[in-house]
């Protein structure tokens, strides 16, 4: 082969920056690399940018939203919640002595106080309301279920009378006089 036609070949096998983008440009096997590079590229920049400056201002960000307290600020930050605390102490004393009252009024257990006692004078009340309707219920559920294990009605004296006179035992025979008498013995006092 003659040198030219080596210097024609290698200029054709020559590759060149427009052969280079052309074949990106047009082929699809080369746009889907030239685009793979690229996501790479970014995805690298992004990341090295994560690394050096992020943490700096997501810093700066909180210290500017919650900067540090002075103190003097939490001194008095400290002193609020005290006196928070205290107040909060007496408005449950104050509720506790209510409940105690009430349920000493009521004729309920003063040991429930500390249950009943809750964050407001409303919702305090609103529950001794409801343990003394619970009590009751339970009261009148216990009542009705001794009646029914030993009947409803007390047993009646014959004579409503309190106390028997001279002249009512005269009219009695001596058999009813002891019936009385077996029955209720009171009604004999003071004769």
């Amino acid at each position: 082969m003659s040198e030219e036609t080596k210097n024609e070949q290698a200029t054709e096998n020559k590759i060149t920056l427009e052969a280079v983008k052309n074949y990106l440009e047009s082929d699809a096997e080369g746009k889907k690399w030239l685009q793979a590079e690229k996501d790479r590229t970014v995805t690298k920049g992004i990341e090295t940018w994560k690394e050096n400056n992020l943490d700096k201002i997501i810093d700066e960000k909180t210290r500017e939203k919650y900067p540090e307290e002075t103190p003097e600020q939490k001194r008095l930050k400290d002193l609020e919640q005290k006196l928070a605390s205290v107040e909060n102490a007496r408005v449950r004393e104050t509720l506790r002595n209510k409940a105690l009252s009430k349920l000493t009024e009521s004729g309920l257990p003063t040991q429930l106080a500390d249950l009943v006692v809750d964050k407001d004078e409303e919702s305090t009340m609103s529950k001794l309301d409801m343990i003394q309707q619970l009590w009751d219920n339970g009261m009148k559920q216990q009542v009705e279920n001794k009646f029914k294990e030993n009947g409803r009605q007390p047993a009646e004296s014959p004579n409503k009378a309190e106390k028997l006179t001279k002249e009512q035992i005269a009219k009695m025979s001596p058999e009813k006089i002891n019936e009385l008498f077996d029955k209720d013995p009171g009604l004999f006092e003071k004769i």
